[in-house]
């Protein structure tokens, strides 16, 4: 930990950050007698994924969303084209609204000045780990062994979102014992700067309500269990 605390954060790959994350899930669950659950957006999510099946005391759940398997045509090649040398590089804000947002009907007033104002060099690891995600999934997934919740946005620039996509990510998920993934209609890949994230976050503390619920009451989780692989194409919205 103190070696790994002493590189900076823009030379840490996927590997290193989770592995980061999971020392301090474990540190929160030997201070803390309490149910720890994983929430991730896009990169976020993937490190939630890799830190659940890093972590020595197990966590209860994952939720992501703006995460998946196949790639819009043309964008896992656009972010090929970037990886070099340099330590980050830099997008464009008016380039980068235009992959992270919906429609303009269904952003929030402002959204391209919001997502402007939370635009960040992007490390050239995180970058390598990113294109790279698709090879990485069936491994990452098959090692997750807990519910999991995954969400694709409608208008994702970046992933596919129909029923062929959100099958072939949920596919991998084959030791986790509940897989809910589905479609959130009416935003682009950046949920939070749409007008309808209320919603999305609405069904994120369900789903971690629901997790609590299955630590009191295992009868009743365990018949949902038996019925997690039918809702794998359940909608969320």
């Amino acid at each position: 930990m103190a070696a790994a605390h002493r590189c900076r954060a823009d030379r840490l790959s996927f590997g290193d950050q989770s592995a980061i994350l999971a020392a301090a899930v474990d540190s929160i669950a030997a201070d803390f007698p309490v149910p720890v659950s994983l929430v991730g957006h896009s990169i976020g999510g993937m490190l939630a994924i890799l830190t659940a099946a890093a972590t020595i005391s197990p966590v209860t759940g994952i939720e992501v969303s703006g995460l998946g398997e196949l790639w819009q045509p043309g964008l896992r090649e656009m972010w090929g084209s970037m990886i070099g040398d340099a330590a980050v590089i830099e997008l464009p804000p008016e380039a980068h609204s235009g992959v992270m947002l919906g429609p303009a009907e269904t952003q929030k007033p402002g959204a391209p000045d919001l997502n402007a104002a939370f635009l960040r060099p992007m490390p050239m690891p995180e970058l390598r780990d990113v294109v790279a995600w698709s090879d990485s999934v069936p491994s990452a997934a098959a090692a997750i062994t807990v519910s999991i919740k995954l969400t694709l946005a409608e208008f994702d620039n970046i992933w596919q979102a129909d029923a062929a996509a959100q099958s072939a990510l949920a596919r991998h998920f084959t030791a986790s014992p509940r897989v809910e993934i589905g479609q959130f209609v009416g935003a682009g890949h950046s949920i939070e700067f749409h007008s309808n994230a209320g919603d999305y976050v609405a069904s994120q503390v369900d789903f971690i309500d629901s997790l609590r619920r299955r630590l009191t009451s295992p009868t009743i989780d365990s018949r949902r269990g038996a019925g997690s692989r039918s809702s794998c194409a359940r909608a969320l919205a």
